[in-house]
């Protein structure tokens, strides 16, 4: 994904119910939508906006979400 870009959260596939619940505090649940703000190629920390949240998050996160460009 690109700056600038949105999508929709399709699913999270997370076995650890703690990191389920991290990530639907931070409101990273199905349905919502996300816009990618910034990318860092060399450690592809993705910064991303949910609702009027920005939020950083590494490959070991992004990883488990799984969205559709809108």
């Amino acid at each position: 994904m690109i700056p600038n870009q949105t999508a929709t959260i399709q699913r999270v596939k997370a076995p650890d119910p703690e990191l389920l619940r991290y990530l639907e505090g931070l409101g990273l649940i199905p349905g919502a939508q996300i816009e990618i703000k910034e990318h860092s190629p060399f450690d592809h920390n993705l910064t991303i906006k949910v609702g009027r949240k920005s939020i950083v998050l590494g490959l070991n996160i992004t990883s488990k979400i799984f969205v559709e460009e809108s």
